[in-house]
Parts: structure tokens; sequence; C-alpha cells
């Protein structure tokens, strides 16, 4: 290629870029402030034709309302990039561009601006949609945190109706199980009161024919006990008496009462003095100890413990009574060195109907524990390293 013409290609290619280039091109006059030249991408973006385009005045393309009054000023005087340019369209709409200015002087044509735009409508339109987006986003983000915590609050409210419903479940089965209770407890008071008349009849008839025909060194000792028989007729009487009140709803056959408590403890052990021999006792009961409760309700508990204990040492072994004061309560432990309770049947000991051995009726412990919260105490299983300890709680005073 010779140098001769080397300068029309390059004419050619320019106006082939220029032509071609995706980006608007024009050129302004700057003594005129006239476009002289533009390329079809400007004519595309602002709806004008090629031919209007041309000597169409700087101020009629660029928009005052890009926010500076003098922007053909700053658009033919300084060069640079120029962003978020409004463009006026044919139709008065405004498009946005950034505008690269460059500034081209010669010395027979004069003096020209060369603008490239860059449309940034579509970038605009990306952005508000971005925009539009993360608003949009950003509201179901807090959508989803209140859904959330209102499920977080529904299935709070679920395991409380849950744990409500449980616990019904459990008070109407408890309470089925102690109208059972309570009508078996009748039946059998029932059953019992004809025999206990007939061996309280009997007792007296065999008292006084050994009055009247036995010696003297014989009345003593059948005396004695007879008389033991007798209290203890009288006391099954008492119980059945109050397990019928029980059942028609009368609390307490007798009122409560401040008691002597190793008297007390001492009487309920001669029920069982048959079987006493197998044992080895150990009272550890203070003298002045005391106890408010109703004298026939605290036999009955203690014959319960008594006879637990002694049903669970059929070989022998040691039967202990152990009290302590902790404030206005007196915690009496009654002990035993038999094999204990079981781990699995400590958390049912109490309910009806639910014992360790297999000819029990698992009324006892229950029956103990409902009268010793019918007077304001309890019993319950302790804790100890072999054997089973219960104690029971009394108040140690009347209520004030």
């Amino acid at each position: 290629m010779t140098s001769s013409k080397q300068p029309n290609l390059e004419t050619k290619l320019f106006a082939l870029l220029f032509r071609e280039c995706t980006d608007a091109v024009f050129v302004v006059n700057k003594s005129t402030r006239t476009v002289i030249s533009a390329n079809p991408r400007l004519a595309e973006i602002t709806g004008h034709t090629l031919s209007s385009l041309c000597d169409l005045p700087l101020d009629a393309l660029v928009a005052v309302g890009s926010g500076r009054a003098a922007l053909a000023e700053e658009i033919l005087d300084g060069e640079g990039l120029h962003e978020e340019i409004a463009l006026r369209r044919a139709d008065d709409y405004l498009v946005y561009a950034d505008l690269s200015v460059s500034h081209l002087e010669d010395a027979e044509l004069g003096s020209f601006v060369a603008c490239i735009a860059r449309d940034t409508g579509e970038r605009r339109l990306l952005e508000r949609e971005l925009i539009a987006k993360h608003a949009a986003l950003h509201g179901a983000h807090r959508e989803l945190e209140e859904s959330a915590r209102e499920l977080a609050e529904r299935n709070e409210e679920l395991a409380t109706r849950n744990h409500e419903l449980a616990l019904l479940g459990a008070q109407l089965s408890s309470t089925s199980r102690r109208a059972l209770v309570g009508e078996l407890s009748a039946g059998v008071a029932h059953s019992l009161n004809n025999p206990l008349a007939a061996v309280e009849s009997t007792t007296r008839r065999l008292g006084k024919l050994i009055e009247t025909d036995g010696t003297l060194e014989l009345q003593c000792a059948a005396r004695r006990y007879l008389d033991r028989i007798q209290d203890a007729i009288s006391r099954i009487g008492e119980i059945v008496r109050a397990l019928r009140n029980t059942h028609r709803g009368i609390t307490h056959a007798q009122p409560a009462r401040v008691l002597d408590l190793r008297d007390e403890v001492r009487i309920a052990l001669t029920l069982f003095e048959a079987r006493l021999h197998r044992v080895e006792l150990k009272i550890g009961i203070d003298d002045d100890a005391r106890a408010f409760a109703p004298p026939t309700d605290l036999q009955h508990v203690l014959w319960n413990l008594i006879d637990n204990a002694l049903l669970a040492m059929p070989e022998g072994g040691v039967l202990s009574f152990e009290h302590r004061v902790a404030g206005d309560r007196v915690m009496l432990a009654v002990a035993d060195t038999g094999p204990g309770i079981p781990d699995a049947r400590r958390a049912m000991l109490f309910q009806p109907f639910n014992s360790t051995r297999a000819e029990g009726t698992g009324l006892g412990l229950c029956t103990a524990q409902r009268l010793a919260r019918s007077w304001g105490g309890d019993v319950c299983l302790a804790t100890t390293a072999g054997g089973a300890c219960f104690e029971l709680e009394l108040p140690s005073e009347a209520p004030r």
C-alpha cells in the first residue's frame, strides 16, 4: 500500500467505525453550537432522523433538566466524562447517557467538540428493576419473619394446649381411679362391719367367761390380751367408719389433735406383735416429739408403712423409726433393710392399684398419702443406701 493511499483508507475506516459504532457519536461546531455530524445510533436513541440532527442546536439536544443550567457550556468548554446527561428525544422524552467529550482544534476549519454518548437507559431500567426486586425481597423477608414468629407462637400455644390436655387426662384418670377406690372402700367397709361386730361381741363374751370360771392368773393374762384385741377392734371400727365417711364426702371421723409421736408408733406396733420377733427394732424418737393429726388416720398411715416394711423382710432385718424437726414440721422416717423399691416402680408408687408385690392390692400407700395430705402432711419415698425408707411429714402443732 502506497503512502498516497493511506489517508484515503483511514478515512474509510473511520467512516465505517463512525457509522457502525454501537455508541452514539456526534460532532458539534463550537462556534455555531450546532450538531454538524451524527451517526445512526444517535438517531436511533433520540428518535431524530440523521438529516434533522444536522444543524440541531446543542441546547435542543441536551436537556437542561439534567440538573445543570449551563450544561451546554460545560460540554463545549470541558473535556472528559459527563455522567447521566439527559438527551431530549424528538418526542420530548428524555433518555440518559454517559457523555465522553473531546475537543478538536483546526486552524482552517475551526473548533469542534466530539461526543460519544453511551445509552444508560437500559442500565437505569435494570437498576430500577433491581431496586424493585430488592424491595420485594426485603418485604418478603419481613413477611417470612412475621410468619415464622406467628408459627413459633402457634407451636408454643399448641405445646401448652397439649400439656394441658395431658394434665387433664392424668387428672381424669386419677379421678376415675379414686372414684373406683371410693366404691371399693365403701364395699369393703360394709362387708367388714358385720364380721367385726361379731368378733367384738365374741371377745366380750369370752372376757365374761374367763372372769367367771378362770383362775386369777388366767384372768390377768387373758385380760391383757383381750384389752389389746378390744383396742384393735375399736381402731378397725374407726377405720371402717372413716372409709364409709370418705365415700360419703365426710372428711375426718375424728378431729386432729396434738399427739405423742413415740406413743402412737408404740400403739401401731402392738398390732404386729406376732410378726416383730423376726426383726430388730430401732426407735429413734424423742420422748417430747409431738405431731398434729387425727389419731385414727395417723394409726392407719403407720399400719400401712409398718406392714409394708415387715412384708419386705420375710427372713428378718432391721425396722427403724427416726424423727427430725424441720421448722413447724415433724418428719418421721420408717425404714427397712429389705430389697428396696425398683426404679421402674418409683414413679407410680403412690398410684392406686400399683403394687410391688404380686399379692398386693396397690391401695395401701395411695390411701396413706391421701390421708396424710388431708390433714396437711404427706408421705413420700426417701432416698436411702439400701432397703426402703418412707418419710411421713406431719404438722407439729395446730395451725394458727
